[in-house]
Order: C-alpha cells, then structure tokens, then sequence
C-alpha cells in the first residue's frame, strides 16, 4: 500500500488489516483520488451514477468494502492528500485548500485540524522539508 493513500477494501479485522476483493470498487478508489478536487464529482449520487448504481445501494455496498461512508473517505483521502502537499510542495495553505476542492483556506484548516489534531501550518513545519 502506498504510503499516504487511503485504501479502499481494506479494513481493520481483530487487529490485522484485511483485504476486501472487489474490482468495481478499486475503480472507485481511482476514480475519487483523480477527482480529489472536484466536491460535485464526488458526491454519493454522482459516484452511484458513475458506477452504474442507485444511491442507496452505491452507499450500502461502499460501506461494507470501505468500512466507512463515502462522505468520511473523501474527507480522509483529501486529507491524506493535503498532508502529502504540505510536506512536499512550497504551495500555500489557501493554494493547497483550493487544489483540493475546498471553497474557502478556513473551512479546509478546520477540517484538517479536526481530523488531525493539529493545523495545517503546525503540521507544515513539523513534517516539511521546507521547514528544516
């Protein structure tokens, strides 16, 4: 698995990560991590249309491969993805909110430092190599 990349199918079972097969939602997978930026190509009802699913079941079937809703995956991989920006990219924290589809620099600092616990700036100067 790569490192910084939030892996669809794998879940967590009596303390080992564990594998869930399923191709359709490995496309699924890809597809979020090249539209990471785009909130309206990410919604339940436009990846259940992508995918050929109705909602209710795209969001049934997701959960039982992903252990978690659509909507917390998008923000985990948007998160994941702003970390890696943050350590590697001298972009700024408005550009790096923008980049992921974030409408405003504040809306995205709080999102980052309630699923962090940290700011995005803290975390900047702690992990960048722009910051050592």
């Amino acid at each position: 698995m790569k490192k910084g990349k939030v892996k669809l199918g794998v879940q967590n079972v009596d303390g080992q990560q564990v594998e869930i097969r399923d191709s359709c939602f490995h496309e699924v997978e890809d597809f979020i991590a090249n539209n990471i930026h785009d909130p309206a190509m990410l919604s339940t009802s436009v990846l259940a249309e992508r995918f050929s699913y109705s909602p209710s079941q795209f969001s049934r079937r997701f959960k039982a491969v992903a252990g978690k809703s659509v909507k917390e995956y998008v923000i985990e991989a948007k998160m994941e993805k702003a970390k890696e920006l943050l350590r590697i990219v001298n972009l700024s924290i408005a550009d790096i909110a923008y980049q992921l589809g974030y409408t405003t620099p504040f809306y995205f600092t709080n999102v980052f430092t309630k699923q962090n616990g940290i700011s995005p700036s803290a975390y900047r100067k702690k992990f960048s190599e722009f910051s050592r």
